[in-house]
């Protein structure tokens, strides 16, 4: 089951799924697509003191989608 935590339309979508938390990150420009990383432990503790963490992790991820398919 997917259950959404958090969500910025367009660029990420934040869901607490029975394997953990998982972000998907909108990339691309002409051709769109989603890349869905689960979250380390450590980042789960730090989303409650870093308001700003899922916009960092979402454009590193859009920075280079590549390093990332593979982790879903």
């Amino acid at each position: 089951m997917k259950e959404i935590i958090s969500q910025k339309k367009w660029v990420y979508t934040l869901y607490n799924t029975d394997d953990g938390m998982l972000l998907s990150v909108v990339c691309g420009g002409v051709a769109m697509f989603n890349v869905d990383v689960f979250l380390s432990d450590e980042d789960v503790k730090n989303l409650s003191k870093d308001e700003a963490l899922l916009d960092k992790l979402s454009e590193k991820i859009r920075n280079n989608p590549e390093q990332y398919m593979h982790n879903s």
